[in-house]
Formats: structure tokens, C-alpha cells, sequence
């Protein structure tokens, strides 16, 4: 996937879970999650918005970790004690720090392999990225079409 800003304007389908959810019980609900065909026609795009609580780019750092869970660390990082890290190539572990100061935690309500409907077809999801669009994130997805 490419590194580029997403058009926002042209995601327009709606998009609905075929597959059950693989690691919860609950029944997800994919509303606001919003889909584009992508450049070729085997190919879908998705838009699902996960953050409202984590400040803009500038201010803040998306890192995306296991399967679904994004974390947002305060950009330049810092420990929680409130003492400046500098990262220069390597990653140093402070003793009594406490971790890196967090904006939000949360999980994507999609993953890896499930299968959507979307426009007629079946759609399995793919790798995503996070991006920033329209004052708030999203984690932009690539979806496959998956014969019925």
C-alpha cells in the first residue's frame, strides 16, 4: 500500500460483516465504516474511523501493534514520569518509567481475513495503515475480492 493521502470524498459504499467476529462473542457494528473500489476491480478500499479522543498528527504518534490494537504515544516521546527520551536509532528502556505517555488504546473493528459484503461482493480484509483525514483518524484497509 501506498503512503498517500486517501480522497475521503469518494468512499460512498456501505459496508456489512459476513464472517462472525473470530475473538469476541459480540456482534460488531460496521456503521461509519465507509468503502471505495480501488484502482483495480478485484480491489476495495475501506475507511473505518477508530479515534476520537487522540489529538492530530502533531501532536501525537498512531503505532500499530498485534492484530487490531492501535496505540497513540505522545509525540516527541516521552516517559511518564514526565522526563524527555530522545530515540536516535535505538529503542532504551528506562527503569521506573513507567511506559511511554498514551493519547488512546483501542482495537479495529476488523482484522485480518474476516470477509465484508460490500457492493454485491464478498471482500476479504487486508493490511491497513492509520491515517488522518477530515480532523480525526481512520485506519485505511485494502480489501481482496473472495469468490462466493
Amino acid at each position: 500500500m501506498r503512503n498517500r493521502r486517501v480522497p475521503f470524498n469518494e468512499f460512498v459504499l456501505p459496508v456489512a460483516r459476513v464472517t462472525p467476529p473470530r475473538y469476541d462473542s459480540q456482534r460488531v457494528d460496521l456503521g461509519g465504516v465507509i468503502a471505495r473500489r480501488g484502482e483495480r476491480p478485484w480491489l476495495l478500499e475501506l475507511l473505518e474511523p477508530i479515534s476520537d479522543r487522540a489529538p492530530n498528527p502533531s501532536i501525537c504518534g498512531p503505532w500499530t501493534c498485534y492484530l487490531n490494537t492501535v496505540i497513540f504515544y505522545a509525540r516527541p516521546y516521552r516517559l511518564r514520569g514526565g522526563r524527555p527520551v530522545e530515540l536516535a536509532g535505538s529503542f532504551e528502556w528506562s527503569a521506573g518509567g513507567g511506559g511511554y505517555v498514551e493519547f488512546d488504546n483501542v482495537e479495529t473493528r476488523l482484522s485480518w481475513d474476516d470477509v465484508i459484503a460490500c457492493d454485491g461482493d464478498r471482500w476479504m480484509v487486508g493490511a491497513g495503515q492509520v491515517v488522518w483525514q477530515r480532523r480525526r483518524w481512520w485506519m485505511h484497509r485494502e480489501c481482496r475480492r473472495v469468490q462466493p
